[in-house]
Protein backbone atom coordinates (compact mmCIF):
# COMPACT_ATOMS: atom_id res chain seq x y z
CA UNK A 1 0.00 0.00 0.00
CA UNK A 2 1.00 3.21 -0.93
CA UNK A 3 1.30 5.55 2.41
CA UNK A 4 1.10 9.01 3.16
CA UNK A 5 3.30 8.49 6.16
CA UNK A 6 3.27 9.92 9.90
CA UNK A 7 4.43 13.41 8.45
CA UNK A 8 1.95 13.92 6.40
CA UNK A 9 0.19 14.73 9.36
CA UNK A 10 2.35 16.99 10.89
CA UNK A 11 0.84 20.79 11.85
CA UNK A 12 -2.02 21.07 9.91
CA UNK A 13 -5.11 18.56 8.80
CA UNK A 14 -4.74 15.79 6.63
CA UNK A 15 -7.11 15.94 3.79
CA UNK A 16 -10.17 14.93 4.36
CA UNK A 17 -12.37 12.17 2.90
CA UNK A 18 -15.07 13.55 0.66
CA UNK A 19 -18.59 14.26 1.66
CA UNK A 20 -19.76 10.65 -0.62
CA UNK A 21 -16.88 8.83 1.73
CA UNK A 22 -18.18 10.21 5.16
CA UNK A 23 -16.35 8.09 7.58
CA UNK A 24 -18.58 5.57 9.60
CA UNK A 25 -18.20 6.21 13.42
CA UNK A 26 -19.74 2.70 15.43
CA UNK A 27 -20.36 3.42 19.00
CA UNK A 28 -20.22 0.14 21.18
CA UNK A 29 -23.38 -0.09 23.76
CA UNK A 30 -23.60 -2.36 26.28
CA UNK A 31 -27.02 -3.24 28.58
CA UNK A 32 -25.19 -3.97 31.86
CA UNK A 33 -24.18 -0.30 32.69
CA UNK A 34 -26.32 2.60 32.72
CA UNK A 35 -24.16 4.94 31.39
CA UNK A 36 -24.07 3.79 28.48
CA UNK A 37 -27.29 4.54 27.85
CA UNK A 38 -26.50 8.03 29.47
CA UNK A 39 -23.97 8.79 26.24
CA UNK A 40 -26.08 7.57 23.52
CA UNK A 41 -28.71 10.41 24.56
CA UNK A 42 -25.69 12.59 24.59
CA UNK A 43 -23.69 11.38 21.87
CA UNK A 44 -25.55 9.75 19.33
CA UNK A 45 -25.52 12.58 16.79
CA UNK A 46 -21.27 12.10 16.68
CA UNK A 47 -22.38 8.09 15.42
CA UNK A 48 -23.45 7.15 12.17
CA UNK A 49 -24.25 3.35 13.61
CA UNK A 50 -24.50 1.59 16.76
CA UNK A 51 -24.04 -1.55 17.69
CA UNK A 52 -25.41 -2.77 21.21
CA UNK A 53 -24.39 -5.59 22.83
CA UNK A 54 -27.59 -7.90 22.20
CA UNK A 55 -26.99 -11.10 20.59
CA UNK A 56 -25.29 -14.12 22.28
CA UNK A 57 -24.40 -17.62 20.75
CA UNK A 58 -26.05 -20.87 22.17
CA UNK A 59 -23.80 -22.89 23.91
CA UNK A 60 -23.72 -25.15 21.04
CA UNK A 61 -23.30 -22.79 18.72
CA UNK A 62 -26.14 -24.20 16.89
CA UNK A 63 -28.57 -20.75 17.71
CA UNK A 64 -28.23 -17.38 19.61
CA UNK A 65 -30.31 -15.60 22.26
CA UNK A 66 -31.66 -11.90 22.19
CA UNK A 67 -30.11 -10.56 25.17
CA UNK A 68 -32.21 -7.20 24.96
CA UNK A 69 -33.42 -5.74 28.54
CA UNK A 70 -36.77 -4.40 29.20
CA UNK A 71 -34.90 -0.66 29.26
CA UNK A 72 -33.07 -1.51 26.00
CA UNK A 73 -36.61 -2.34 24.18
CA UNK A 74 -38.61 0.80 25.98
CA UNK A 75 -35.91 2.96 26.08
CA UNK A 76 -32.10 2.44 24.19
CA UNK A 77 -33.80 1.43 21.10
CA UNK A 78 -36.62 4.00 20.75
CA UNK A 79 -33.37 6.25 21.18
CA UNK A 80 -31.42 5.01 18.30
CA UNK A 81 -34.18 4.73 15.74
CA UNK A 82 -35.23 8.66 17.03
CA UNK A 83 -31.47 9.58 16.27
CA UNK A 84 -31.44 7.37 12.60
CA UNK A 85 -28.76 5.66 13.70
CA UNK A 86 -27.85 2.28 11.48
CA UNK A 87 -28.64 -0.35 14.43
CA UNK A 88 -25.96 -3.20 14.17
CA UNK A 89 -26.06 -5.54 16.90
CA UNK A 90 -23.10 -7.18 18.45
CA UNK A 91 -23.87 -11.25 18.20
CA UNK A 92 -20.71 -12.66 20.58
CA UNK A 93 -19.87 -16.24 22.19
CA UNK A 94 -19.19 -14.88 25.55
CA UNK A 95 -21.24 -17.72 27.71
CA UNK A 96 -22.47 -16.30 31.04
CA UNK A 97 -20.46 -18.18 34.20
CA UNK A 98 -17.69 -19.80 31.81
CA UNK A 99 -16.51 -16.30 29.40
CA UNK A 100 -15.77 -16.65 25.70
CA UNK A 101 -16.64 -19.88 24.50
CA UNK A 102 -14.48 -21.52 21.59
CA UNK A 103 -16.76 -24.98 21.63
CA UNK A 104 -19.87 -22.55 20.91
CA UNK A 105 -18.06 -21.09 17.63
CA UNK A 106 -16.40 -24.66 16.83
CA UNK A 107 -20.21 -25.70 17.12
CA UNK A 108 -21.24 -23.18 14.59
CA UNK A 109 -18.61 -22.85 12.04
CA UNK A 110 -17.70 -26.66 11.88
CA UNK A 111 -20.78 -27.85 9.95
CA UNK A 112 -21.96 -26.93 6.76
CA UNK A 113 -25.48 -27.20 7.13
CA UNK A 114 -25.51 -25.62 10.57
CA UNK A 115 -23.98 -22.62 9.44
CA UNK A 116 -26.68 -22.07 6.35
CA UNK A 117 -29.66 -22.53 8.56
CA UNK A 118 -27.62 -20.34 11.40
CA UNK A 119 -27.26 -17.70 8.60
CA UNK A 120 -30.76 -18.14 7.06
CA UNK A 121 -32.43 -17.86 10.53
CA UNK A 122 -30.08 -14.43 11.45
CA UNK A 123 -30.88 -12.63 8.29
CA UNK A 124 -34.56 -13.10 9.06
CA UNK A 125 -34.35 -12.05 12.89
CA UNK A 126 -32.80 -9.16 11.68
CA UNK A 127 -35.12 -8.14 9.12
CA UNK A 128 -37.88 -9.03 11.46
CA UNK A 129 -36.37 -6.79 14.09
CA UNK A 130 -35.38 -3.46 11.43
CA UNK A 131 -32.20 -3.88 12.14
CA UNK A 132 -29.67 -2.73 9.35
CA UNK A 133 -26.91 -5.70 9.94
CA UNK A 134 -24.63 -7.33 12.37
CA UNK A 135 -20.99 -6.94 14.40
CA UNK A 136 -19.83 -10.89 14.93
CA UNK A 137 -17.38 -10.25 17.98
CA UNK A 138 -16.76 -13.98 18.41
CA UNK A 139 -13.69 -14.02 20.16
CA UNK A 140 -10.71 -17.51 21.46
CA UNK A 141 -11.68 -18.85 17.93
CA UNK A 142 -9.45 -22.05 17.62
CA UNK A 143 -7.07 -22.18 15.60
CA UNK A 144 -8.83 -25.51 13.74
CA UNK A 145 -11.87 -23.43 13.01
CA UNK A 146 -10.31 -20.76 11.12
CA UNK A 147 -11.10 -22.17 7.80
CA UNK A 148 -14.88 -22.71 9.34
CA UNK A 149 -15.03 -18.87 10.57
CA UNK A 150 -13.97 -17.99 6.82
CA UNK A 151 -17.26 -20.26 5.54
CA UNK A 152 -19.36 -18.68 8.05
CA UNK A 153 -18.78 -15.40 7.39
CA UNK A 154 -19.04 -16.47 3.34
CA UNK A 155 -22.85 -17.76 4.45
CA UNK A 156 -23.65 -14.80 6.39
CA UNK A 157 -22.77 -12.66 3.29
CA UNK A 158 -24.43 -14.63 0.88
CA UNK A 159 -27.36 -14.75 2.72
CA UNK A 160 -27.31 -10.49 3.84
CA UNK A 161 -26.82 -9.23 0.53
CA UNK A 162 -29.58 -9.52 -0.83
CA UNK A 163 -31.50 -8.53 2.12
CA UNK A 164 -29.60 -5.56 1.73
CA UNK A 165 -27.78 -6.25 5.54
CA UNK A 166 -24.85 -4.98 6.85
CA UNK A 167 -21.61 -7.39 7.80
CA UNK A 168 -19.30 -6.49 10.66
CA UNK A 169 -16.53 -9.29 11.69
CA UNK A 170 -14.12 -8.22 15.18
CA UNK A 171 -10.93 -9.66 14.60
CA UNK A 172 -8.15 -10.25 17.45
CA UNK A 173 -4.86 -9.84 15.18
CA UNK A 174 -2.93 -11.64 18.15
CA UNK A 175 -4.66 -15.22 17.29
CA UNK A 176 -4.86 -17.49 14.64
CA UNK A 177 -8.36 -17.81 14.22
CA UNK A 178 -8.61 -15.42 12.43
CA UNK A 179 -7.80 -14.96 8.46
CA UNK A 180 -8.35 -11.46 7.77
CA UNK A 181 -7.55 -11.34 4.07
CA UNK A 182 -10.54 -14.18 3.42
CA UNK A 183 -13.18 -12.84 6.01
CA UNK A 184 -12.24 -9.47 4.36
CA UNK A 185 -13.08 -10.78 1.18
CA UNK A 186 -17.06 -11.56 2.40
CA UNK A 187 -17.76 -9.32 5.19
CA UNK A 188 -18.40 -5.44 4.29
CA UNK A 189 -15.50 -4.57 6.99
CA UNK A 190 -13.22 -5.90 9.87
CA UNK A 191 -12.76 -4.29 12.73
CA UNK A 192 -9.53 -4.79 14.17
CA UNK A 193 -9.35 -4.68 17.92
CA UNK A 194 -6.95 -1.71 18.67
CA UNK A 195 -6.86 -2.11 22.28
CA UNK A 196 -6.00 -5.03 25.25
CA UNK A 197 -2.07 -4.62 24.53
CA UNK A 198 -2.14 -5.24 28.18
CA UNK A 199 -5.86 -6.83 29.16
CA UNK A 200 -7.31 -6.96 32.69
CA UNK A 201 -6.08 -11.01 33.60
CA UNK A 202 -2.46 -10.57 32.01
CA UNK A 203 -0.43 -12.37 33.35
CA UNK A 204 2.62 -9.97 32.66
CA UNK A 205 0.77 -7.22 34.98
CA UNK A 206 0.15 -3.43 34.65
CA UNK A 207 0.99 -2.05 31.44
CA UNK A 208 -0.30 0.36 28.71
CA UNK A 209 -3.03 -0.49 26.90
CA UNK A 210 -2.79 0.81 23.83
CA UNK A 211 0.85 1.69 23.41
CA UNK A 212 1.83 4.08 20.23
CA UNK A 213 4.55 1.79 19.19
CA UNK A 214 2.43 -1.19 19.71
CA UNK A 215 -0.42 0.28 17.85
CA UNK A 216 1.67 1.45 14.98
CA UNK A 217 2.36 -2.43 14.23
CA UNK A 218 -1.27 -3.89 14.11
CA UNK A 219 -2.37 -1.10 12.11
CA UNK A 220 0.83 -2.36 10.06
CA UNK A 221 -0.40 -5.78 10.26
CA UNK A 222 -3.75 -5.27 9.29
CA UNK A 223 -3.62 -2.94 6.10
CA UNK A 224 -1.18 -5.15 5.11
CA UNK A 225 -3.44 -7.47 4.21
CA UNK A 226 -7.08 -5.95 4.55
CA UNK A 227 -7.51 -2.98 1.92
CA UNK A 228 -8.22 0.36 3.85
CA UNK A 229 -12.08 0.46 2.44
CA UNK A 230 -13.16 -2.74 4.63
CA UNK A 231 -11.29 -1.51 7.93
CA UNK A 232 -12.74 -0.03 10.41
CA UNK A 233 -10.42 0.58 13.28
CA UNK A 234 -11.47 -0.44 17.18
CA UNK A 235 -10.42 2.18 19.49
CA UNK A 236 -10.59 1.76 23.21
CA UNK A 237 -11.75 4.48 25.86
CA UNK A 238 -11.73 2.84 29.07
CA UNK A 239 -8.79 1.83 32.26
CA UNK A 240 -7.63 -0.40 34.11
CA UNK A 241 -6.58 -0.20 37.43
CA UNK A 242 -4.30 -2.86 38.32
CA UNK A 243 -3.72 -3.32 42.63
CA UNK A 244 0.11 -4.86 43.34
CA UNK A 245 -0.66 -8.59 44.26
CA UNK A 246 -3.67 -9.06 42.44
CA UNK A 247 -4.30 -11.42 39.20
CA UNK A 248 -7.09 -9.10 38.01
CA UNK A 249 -7.06 -5.86 36.85
CA UNK A 250 -10.25 -3.74 37.53
CA UNK A 251 -11.67 -2.44 34.03
CA UNK A 252 -13.23 1.13 35.19
CA UNK A 253 -14.57 3.88 33.00
CA UNK A 254 -12.33 7.49 32.43
CA UNK A 255 -14.62 9.35 34.39
CA UNK A 256 -13.91 6.78 37.47
CA UNK A 257 -9.81 7.02 36.94
CA UNK A 258 -9.91 10.63 36.66
CA UNK A 259 -11.61 10.60 40.42
CA UNK A 260 -9.78 8.44 41.61
CA UNK A 261 -6.33 10.37 40.75
CA UNK A 262 -7.95 13.66 42.09
CA UNK A 263 -8.72 11.41 45.16
CA UNK A 264 -5.01 10.40 45.37
CA UNK A 265 -4.19 13.92 44.71
CA UNK A 266 -5.99 15.45 47.48
CA UNK A 267 -4.41 13.00 50.20
CA UNK A 268 -0.91 13.12 48.74
CA UNK A 269 1.91 15.32 48.56
CA UNK A 270 1.12 15.53 45.21
CA UNK A 271 3.50 12.10 44.36
CA UNK A 272 0.35 10.18 44.13
CA UNK A 273 -2.51 10.56 41.42
CA UNK A 274 -0.58 12.81 39.06
CA UNK A 275 -1.75 11.44 35.63
CA UNK A 276 0.91 12.24 32.77
CA UNK A 277 1.55 10.74 29.46
CA UNK A 278 4.15 7.65 29.89
CA UNK A 279 7.08 8.82 27.25
CA UNK A 280 7.43 5.07 25.44
CA UNK A 281 3.89 4.25 24.96
CA UNK A 282 2.08 7.35 25.38
CA UNK A 283 -0.86 6.39 27.20
CA UNK A 284 -1.69 8.26 30.54
CA UNK A 285 -0.95 6.43 33.65
CA UNK A 286 -0.10 7.62 37.06
CA UNK A 287 -0.14 5.40 40.96
CA UNK A 288 -1.82 5.71 44.11
CA UNK A 289 -1.73 4.52 47.27
CA UNK A 290 -5.49 2.71 48.48
CA UNK A 291 -6.29 3.27 52.00
CA UNK A 292 -5.59 -0.67 52.98
CA UNK A 293 -1.91 0.41 51.89
CA UNK A 294 -2.23 -1.35 49.00
CA UNK A 295 -0.21 0.23 45.84
CA UNK A 296 -2.28 0.80 42.39
CA UNK A 297 -0.97 1.46 38.86
CA UNK A 298 -3.94 2.90 36.38
CA UNK A 299 -3.49 3.20 33.11
CA UNK A 300 -5.68 4.97 30.64
CA UNK A 301 -7.39 4.80 27.05
CA UNK A 302 -8.54 8.91 26.54
CA UNK A 303 -9.05 11.50 24.01
CA UNK A 304 -5.76 11.44 24.12
CA UNK A 305 -4.52 7.86 23.45
CA UNK A 306 -7.81 8.01 20.70
CA UNK A 307 -6.12 10.99 18.33
CA UNK A 308 -2.68 9.37 18.54
CA UNK A 309 -3.98 6.39 17.37
CA UNK A 310 -6.36 7.98 14.56
CA UNK A 311 -3.29 10.06 13.54
CA UNK A 312 -1.47 7.08 13.11
CA UNK A 313 -4.45 5.30 11.58
CA UNK A 314 -5.64 8.30 9.20
CA UNK A 315 -2.71 8.05 6.57
CA UNK A 316 -4.45 4.29 5.23
CA UNK A 317 -7.79 5.91 4.83
CA UNK A 318 -9.46 3.21 6.73
CA UNK A 319 -13.80 3.26 6.46
CA UNK A 320 -14.38 4.90 10.39
CA UNK A 321 -13.10 4.01 13.59
CA UNK A 322 -15.27 1.91 16.39
CA UNK A 323 -15.50 2.80 19.90
CA UNK A 324 -15.28 0.17 23.20
CA UNK A 325 -17.56 1.58 24.44
CA UNK A 326 -20.56 4.32 24.94
CA UNK A 327 -20.27 5.44 29.14
CA UNK A 328 -16.94 4.59 29.79
CA UNK A 329 -15.35 7.09 27.39
CA UNK A 330 -13.56 10.33 27.71
CA UNK A 331 -15.61 12.70 26.77
CA UNK A 332 -13.39 14.57 24.71
CA UNK A 333 -12.51 11.48 22.42
CA UNK A 334 -15.58 12.82 20.35
CA UNK A 335 -13.44 15.95 19.25
CA UNK A 336 -11.34 13.19 17.64
CA UNK A 337 -13.60 10.92 16.26
CA UNK A 338 -17.18 12.41 16.21
CA UNK A 339 -19.05 12.19 13.20
CA UNK A 340 -17.75 16.18 12.76
CA UNK A 341 -14.28 15.76 13.69
CA UNK A 342 -13.11 12.42 11.95
CA UNK A 343 -12.16 13.05 8.84
CA UNK A 344 -10.14 16.17 9.62
CA UNK A 345 -8.70 15.56 13.42
CA UNK A 346 -5.56 13.50 12.73
CA UNK A 347 -2.35 15.35 13.24
CA UNK A 348 -4.53 18.67 13.27
CA UNK A 349 -3.11 21.77 15.80
CA UNK A 350 -6.53 23.19 16.49
CA UNK A 351 -7.78 19.54 17.45
CA UNK A 352 -4.88 19.02 19.69
CA UNK A 353 -6.19 22.83 21.42
CA UNK A 354 -9.35 21.98 22.20
CA UNK A 355 -8.21 19.03 23.84
CA UNK A 356 -6.16 20.97 26.32
CA UNK A 357 -9.86 22.23 27.37
CA UNK A 358 -12.26 19.74 26.60
CA UNK A 359 -14.64 18.29 28.44
CA UNK A 360 -14.35 20.09 31.58
CA UNK A 361 -10.91 18.50 32.09
CA UNK A 362 -7.64 20.90 31.57
CA UNK A 363 -4.37 18.72 30.13
CA UNK A 364 -0.94 20.37 29.22
CA UNK A 365 -0.07 18.91 25.71
CA UNK A 366 2.43 19.08 23.79
CA UNK A 367 2.76 18.24 20.20
CA UNK A 368 5.57 17.00 17.85
CA UNK A 369 5.31 19.11 15.05
CA UNK A 370 6.70 15.94 12.69
CA UNK A 371 4.70 13.45 13.85
CA UNK A 372 1.98 14.93 14.37
CA UNK A 373 1.52 12.51 17.49
CA UNK A 374 0.85 14.16 21.15
CA UNK A 375 4.11 13.28 23.11
CA UNK A 376 4.29 15.18 26.40
CA UNK A 377 0.93 15.34 28.74
CA UNK A 378 -0.78 15.66 31.83
CA UNK A 379 -3.91 16.14 33.37
CA UNK A 380 -4.47 19.55 35.50
CA UNK A 381 -6.71 17.93 38.17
Amino acid sequence: LALAGPAAAAAGCLAPQPASQQPMVIGFYVSWDPASRDSLQRNGPQLTHVAPEWLRLSADGAGFVDTRTRDDRSLAEPLMREQKLAILPLLNNYLPGSGWSSAAVHGLVSDAQTRETFAARLRDYLTEARWQGVVLDLESVAEEDRGGLVELVRALAGAFKPAGLVLGQAVQQASRGFDLKQLAAHADFLVPMVYDEHWAGDARGAGSIAGIPWTREQLQRVFAQVAPEKVVVGLGNYAYDWAEGEPQAQSIRHADAVERARQALAESDGSDGAITLDPLALNATYRYTAADGTRHTVWLLDAVSAYNQWTLAWPYRPRGAALWRLGAEDPAVWEVIGRAAIGQSAGNGATVARLREAAGVRRTLEMDSDSGLIVSGRYEL
